[in-house]
């Protein structure tokens, strides 16, 4: 029996085939957009970033487990590995799943079975390990970043959605993603601004 953890897009967008799902955590470890990404959410010229789990005791990591069907496990693990290819390694965790719904309280959930899971982390010594940077350069460069899944931002922005459609609050990733709506919303303005009028836009017609 093989379980998938999955902390970042998977939570959104798991794109395999699974028997059962399940919600709950893994211990002292927690999220960070600190790897980056030269091909889903950045090019190896401009890097975005994506999530992966750093070691911090008595933290905990709220996510997703995926339990996989035993005759699709083969090919979903060979596109999993291809998938998280930008640095990222398997690693087996221990997955705590919840009897309860999560809820913005993380104290009131109860503590189900805790099975072995694989799930992937990029470690500080991969060639395109980012690390922590202060919060509005972090905003800059997401913001800026595109790759062939997509917008940078809008990674942070389906996590953050995810997150929130399963009762949890995780400030490192709200706090982002709100950063980055406002930096949205600003470029909105600008090019309503800098966009022509209707009538200037009839007299270049003309």
């Amino acid at each position: 029996m093989t379980w998938i953890f999955g902390y970042g897009s998977i939570i959104w967008r798991p794109d395999f085939p699974y028997a059962e799902r399940r919600e709950g955590w893994v211990v002292d470890h927690t999220r960070r957009f600190w790897q980056g990404s030269p091909d889903h959410r950045g090019t190896p010229s401009q890097l975005g970033r994506v999530v992966t789990l750093v070691p911090s005791e008595g933290e905990i990591c709220w996510g997703v487990a995926y339990r996989l069907h035993l005759e699709h496990e083969d090919e979903v693990m060979a596109y999993l590995d291809h998938r998280e290819r930008g640095g990222y390694v398997r690693f087996d965790v221990d997955f705590t799943t919840a009897v309860t719904p999560a809820g913005t309280l993380l104290q009131d959930s109860t503590a189900g079975d805790i099975v072995r899971a694989i799930t992937y982390i990029a470690s500080p010594t991969n060639d395109y390990y980012l690390g922590p940077v202060a919060h509005p350069q972090m905003v800059a460069q997401i913001s800026r970043a595109r790759g062939e899944s997509g917008k940078n931002a809008d990674y942070v922005l389906n996590l953050a959605k995810g997150l929130l459609e399963m009762g949890l609050r995780d400030a490192h990733v709200e706090g982002l993603a709100a950063s980055l709506k406002e930096v949205a919303a600003k470029e909105d303005v600008a090019t309503t601004v800098g966009a022509p009028t209707p009538l200037e836009t009839a007299k270049v017609v003309a």
